[in-house]
């Protein structure tokens, strides 16, 4: 949880700098990075210019829940044909269920959870 401000300063640039990074991988170069966030990270970014990083402990079972929704989505169309969904399953899913599962509570893993699609 940061407390300092240039902690705070360095979160509100992490969270900007993942969301260009999930743009460019769907489309390439993001235009408008604030069209692009959802609004839990604006949120986030609210909050941390206001120092209430008391509130800003990521919410785990939130993420879990998306994580675990998206996940069931890619094993249904386990079988389909023309359609491969184990490269995703293996080298996406896999490592982020592992690091959850082992008890990982990290930012970064908190972000690529919820960036799961």
């Amino acid at each position: 949880m940061p407390r300092t401000e240039q902690e705070r300063l360095d979160r509100i640039a992490e969270i900007i700098e993942n969301v260009d990074n999930r743009c460019m991988a769907y489309d390439g170069p993001v235009g408008q990075t604030l069209d692009e966030m959802r609004s839990d990270e604006i949120e986030q970014i609210y909050k941390l210019a206001k120092g209430e990083s008391d509130k800003l402990d990521p919410d785990w079972e939130r993420a879990k829940e998306h994580f675990d929704k998206v996940r069931q989505r890619y094993m249904d169309l386990e079988g389909t044909p023309g359609i491969n969904t184990t490269i995703a399953l293996r080298t996406v899913f896999d490592p982020l269920a592992k690091r959850y599962n082992s008890g990982e509570r990290t930012g970064e893993l908190f972000t690529e959870m919820m960036n799961v699609e």
